[in-house]
């Protein structure tokens, strides 16, 4: 039996951009090999650790068969435990592959050593420089290329531009229940948005969301629906409080559930954050706003199915996790209107 362990980080978007490699490698693999997962998650710059959401996407979604998360220590500490983690499996011998689903902006010596040392161990980057890739496609393609590369599955050359999450029947009666208890326009068209992220540097002013729920509001061709994990809720609430006709699903509905809601809407708007990711990774058209504290387009939706609005600054790509900009210009710079244009272009 031919097994592979998949090496990656546990949060909603880097589970969702790790699809489409994985569902390849189901598909090489068949019945007769096994996948197993192991994700982790951080907490860096303190900021809590993002939602755990790999169990409940992969498992749910029948693509592996066993999966296991851990919280490591940001910084070096933690990528010391996850190369120890790799070094444990090379030498225990029990995978036929070992593939890093973790993009890098340089590969950390000890996982450049082993991919040297073993052609079983798979990275983005290329273990003879330890580089990652310059291209700048969604991380989803990338994962999909180290497979292709490194010739452990066959990958279809447009895998990853469709769409390719489609929720389990359960997550769609899940969602279908909430809708049917909570929409109070069901003739109107549904919107979706996720006003919330993990990093404060990603979060558009929660002022400029009232007013974009309001004037969908008044529109009377829209019904909101606000979303997003637990650490949405307070947000979420905060807009409801003054735009009183909107829905909140945030919290309320499990990672998948949330998923088969956003196929029941004709547009998503949303951050630099998972739930867009999800969104994208479903079909759904949308209109994600996004900072400059990233690296290009690695990080934008995984599907193009929608528009993502940038204004550029000097102080882009800072990755830091709280603006240090008075005003935080490369988001203030997006206003309402930029989004309501960009809302009729995708619709």
């Amino acid at each position: 039996m031919r097994r592979v362990l998949l090496v990656g980080w546990g949060a909603v978007g880097d589970t969702v951009h790790a699809i489409p490699a994985i569902a390849a490698l189901r598909t090489h693999l068949g019945r007769d090999g096994e996948i197993w997962v192991e994700s982790f998650l951080t907490s860096r710059g303190g900021v809590a650790p993002h939602e755990t959401a790999a169990p409940h996407i992969l498992a749910p979604l029948g693509l592996v068969d066993r999966i296991g998360h851990r919280v490591v220590p940001g910084g070096r500490l933690g990528i010391a435990l996850i190369e120890a983690l790799v070094w444990r499996a090379v030498l225990g011998r029990r995978f036929d592959h070992i593939v890093m689903l973790m993009p890098f902006a340089a590969q950390p010596a000890l996982l450049t050593l082993a991919a040297r040392w073993s052609h079983r161990v798979c990275l983005m980057a290329d273990p003879a420089t330890g580089a990652a890739p310059a291209d700048d496609r969604p991380l989803c393609w990338h994962l999909l290329e180290t497979l292709r590369r490194q010739r452990i599955a066959e990958v279809p050359a447009a895998a990853s531009a469709a769409p390719f999450l489609v929720p389990p029947e359960a997550a769609v009666r899940e969602s279908a229940a909430w809708l049917e208890r909570h929409r109070r326009h069901p003739d109107r068209r549904l919107v979706a948005i996720a006003p919330d992220a993990s990093y404060p540097a990603n979060r558009w002013p929660t002022e400029r969301f009232v007013a974009l729920a309001q004037a969908l509001e008044a529109s009377g061709e829209h019904e909101v629906v606000l979303c997003g994990g637990t650490n949405a809720v307070v947000t979420c609430r905060e807009i409801a409080a003054r735009c009183p006709e909107v829905l909140v699903s945030a919290g309320e509905l499990s990672i998948l559930g949330a998923a088969a809601l956003f196929r029941q809407c004709a547009a998503f708007i949303g951050l630099d954050t998972g739930t867009t990711h999800l969104a994208a990774a479903c079909g759904v058209r949308y209109v994600a706003i996004y900072g400059q504290r990233g690296t290009g387009r690695w990080y934008y939706p995984p599907c193009p199915t929608g528009v993502v609005l940038q204004r550029d600054v000097p102080c882009r790509q800072c990755w830091l996790t709280h603006c240090d900009q008075p005003g935080h210009p490369c988001l203030a710079g997006i206003d309402v209107e930029d989004v309501l244009d960009a809302l009729r272009a995708v619709i």
